[in-house]
């Protein structure tokens, strides 16, 4: 993490050269839609850099971003962009298991549009949130195009089912919005570049018969299973129930 941002190699970050990282991974979230403005950046590279300039001499040594980064792993992966202070305080739920999904593994794509499509359908719901579920909340579908991960790939189309449905039950257990993009969507792991770490999710395939994939979160948070047409069909019937 530490050499990426000293562009210059003389074992010192500046604000400028962090700077310029940071303004890097805004371009790419702002190219995958899920950034609308980078008017956060300059605050955020500034109480970035305040934390971790721990001897206020105007540049962050090696040793700085060592023992400081990890503190500040919650702020560095939500770039300013996702902020939830509370975060820190809830406990992991799950056990990471399995293989992580990193730069050029087999899933990576996958895990890609997961994450994009998540962090596109939660920006997308209304800031009110309807008083009554009616009929309709369950049978709402919106649809989401995703850019292709390379010139030879396809666009993809993310389908979040029953947004408001889903969202008015991550609320009734305590969960928030921002709390569960941090967790699942894109800007965790553009933050994890400044810290090193290349993975996102890990992954692990079920020994039944239906193959399904689990992913769990980087957090431990959460888990994602791929399931078949069938099941998807057979929740969307029994939902209103």
């Amino acid at each position: 993490g530490f050499r990426m941002i000293d562009w210059n190699g003389n074992g010192l970050i500046s604000r400028d050269e962090l700077f310029k990282v940071v303004d890097c991974l805004y371009s790419v979230l702002s190219t995958f839609q899920v950034l609308n403005s980078t008017e956060n950046i300059n605050s955020f590279v500034d109480e970035l850099f305040e934390k971790l300039d721990v001897d206020k001499d105007g540049n962050i040594s090696k040793s700085d971003f060592i023992n400081g980064a990890p503190e500040q792993k919650r702020l560095i992966q939500g770039l300013g962009v996702v902020s939830v202070p509370q975060y820190q305080s809830q406990p992991n739920v799950l056990k990471k298991s399995g293989v992580a999904v990193s730069f050029g593994s087999l899933n990576w794509i996958l895990v890609l549009n997961i994450m994009y499509g998540i962090r596109l359908a939660v920006h997308d719901l209304k800031e009110s949130v309807p008083d009554v579920l009616e009929e309709s909340h369950f049978t709402a579908m919106n649809k989401f195009t995703l850019p292709p991960g390379s010139a030879n790939v396809k666009h993809y189309t993310f389908v979040d089912f029953a947004p408001e449905v889903f969202r008015t039950i991550r609320r009734m257990i305590g969960i928030e919005d921002k709390s569960y993009m941090l967790s699942l969507g894109p800007e965790q792991l553009m933050g994890n570049l400044l810290l090193g770490n290349l993975s996102s999710l890990s992954m692990r395939q079920s020994e039944g018969k239906s193959g399904s994939l689990f992913f769990t979160s980087h957090d431990g948070r959460y888990m994602v299973k791929t399931i078949s047409q069938f099941e998807r069909n057979t929740f969307i019937k029994i939902l209103p129930n």
